[in-house]
């Protein structure tokens, strides 16, 4: 087989919320290689991630090189061996300084001893028109062929583990709590064990390595648009950059593009390149926590712990007490409502009610879907599980009760995990006033049966399906994380000369 032509382009940006860039990114002119390259997105920003990312870049770099000088040697043992490097030089970095001992550096900057240093690597390797690439993270590779998008790799993820196994949709990944939930990477191990994968490139094909600065912020349809164009590499990187960064740039984002020409084509040796793992500025609220955390623990950090020691003790009483848990949480239930603020078990004025601006969450696990939520006569709250396989209702303060196991939904009703700008849902109160839920506005209204507006509910996080407890006035909705959220209602004692209904 002929040899191809290749192109390869790269840059990296700190996003818009972050003051430092722990993504770095390395090209490297490796002799008997078409390319070799190397993405790394540090963790922990708090933790010295910039320090494990450019440290791991290093290590790849130099045992890449030292390694495939040989021709005989096979690349996907080489980069195997170059991971399992880097996470042996970043452990030995993050681990205690004894007595004795240098204080360890990287660059100008001293690697701050007993922290918690990991990054996600992808690493790759080109040679006669063969990719091989090693991954561990959520840092991804992608692949497009003649219109088609593929990714490369499986993100080593609690979420993405729980798509693969079917225990969650795609959807529900998104916007999970646990999404950000690392299984695998340099750093946070001893050993480390990369997933391989081994690729033959055709003519026209494209590869993309990214950090998940790109692909939380834009699904892959919306990848696969930008990068099936006919504007330059350089072009596309920096278009699927700034695009990221237009919809919130909410963590440092790289992007790495290769492009398979024809043969003959012209091909340039790559030109070494290095971006990204730049620290955050002197003065900035990271450099400030991991200079605290050099000087070793504070006394407050002590108290907390033996606090949460005395919490997790707590918790475990009342995971072996079902007696104490419900005990516990008719307790912590609300406080019942004032004789003279309802009669009957229904308020008697809904419309001068007033609401904590601070939603409470009544739910934990994040729902299925925003459109379901129904509330009982005794105020519980049924909802469908994130699974979308149970039918479920809890009362605020106790347990969970499951009504419906095994509910097989079909997927055509399962909810996208970005729900749309303009919804809007509605639910009224027993004496008929309308109370509205604005997702664009992020505001819940309340108006009278005229039409009045009696109250306006702002800065709430993309409200969606609400409803209204009878006997307390509470306000429940689904926020756009898809949990329950609770807006408690004060009651205001009625003017005085006002007559209670009869009981």
């Amino acid at each position: 087989m002929a040899t191809l032509s290749l192109q390869i382009a790269a840059d990296t940006h700190k996003g818009m919320r972050r003051s430092g860039n722990e993504d770095t990114y390395g090209i490297f002119d490796v002799p008997g290689c078409d390319a070799a390259f190397v993405v790394c997105d540090g963790m922990g920003g708090l933790h010295a991630g910039d320090i494990a990312a450019n440290e791991s870049v290093r290590v790849i770099e130099q045992c890449l090189k030292e390694k495939l000088t040989d021709p005989a040697a096979d690349p996907a043992r080489v980069l195997d061996q170059a991971l399992r490097a880097a996470n042996d030089a970043v452990n030995g970095l993050a681990r205690p300084k004894l007595p004795g001992d240098d204080e360890p550096t990287v660059g100008s900057e001293p690697a701050p001893s007993n922290a918690l240093m990991g990054t996600t690597v992808v690493a790759g390797i080109v040679r006669r028109n063969t990719l091989w690439l090693a991954h561990a993270g959520d840092s991804r590779g992608y692949l497009l062929r003649e219109g088609k998008f593929t990714r490369l790799t499986n993100d080593h993820s609690f979420v993405d583990e729980q798509v693969r196994a079917g225990n969650m949709t795609d959807a529900e990944a998104r916007s999970s709590r646990f999404r950000n939930m690392i299984t695998r990477a340099i750093g946070i191990d001893t050993q480390l064990e990369p997933e391989l994968r081994q690729e033959t490139l055709l003519h026209g094909d494209t590869v993309l390595i990214c950090s998940d600065g790109l692909t939380t912020m834009l699904d892959d349809s919306e990848i696969e648009a930008l990068l099936d164009s006919p504007k330059g590499l350089e072009r596309r990187v920096q278009e699927l950059i700034d695009t990221a960064n237009r919809k919130g740039g909410y963590d440092n984002t790289t992007v790495l593009l290769l492009q398979l020409g024809a043969p003959g084509e012209a091909s340039k040796r790559p030109v070494e390149q290095r971006g990204g793992g730049i620290p955050a500025p002197e003065g900035s609220p990271e450099r400030r926590r991991r200079r605290s955390k050099q000087r070793g623990p504070s006394p407050i950090m002590l108290m907390l712990t033996i606090l949460g020691a005395l919490a997790f003790l707590g918790m475990l009483l009342l995971a072996f007490s079902p007696a104490l848990r419900t005990s516990l949480g008719e307790r912590l239930g609300r406080p019942p409502v004032p004789d003279d603020v309802a009669v009957g078990g229904r308020l008697q004025d809904y419309t001068r009610l007033t609401y904590d601006t601070t939603p409470k969450r009544i739910v934990d696990s994040p729902l299925a879907r925003r459109t379901q939520l129904s509330l009982g006569v005794e105020g519980e709250v049924a909802f469908q599980r994130n699974s979308g396989e149970q039918v479920v209702t809890v009362m605020p303060g106790r347990l969970e009760k499951v009504v419906i196991d095994k509910l097989k939904v079909p997927d055509t009703q399962q909810a996208d995990s970005d729900s749309p700008d303009n919804e809007c849902y509605l639910a009224h109160d027993p004496q008929g006033n309308l109370y509205i839920s604005r997702s664009d506005a992020g505001i819940i209204l309340k108006l009278s049966r005229e039409g009045k507006e009696l109250l306006r509910i702002p800065n709430l996080y993309r409200p969606g399906a609400l409803c209204i407890e009878p006997k307390t006035g509470d306000i429940y909705y689904i926020d756009g994380t898809y949990h329950v959220l609770a807006l408690r209602a004060i009651h205001n004692a009625p003017p005085k000369g006002t007559k209670a209904a009869p009981k």
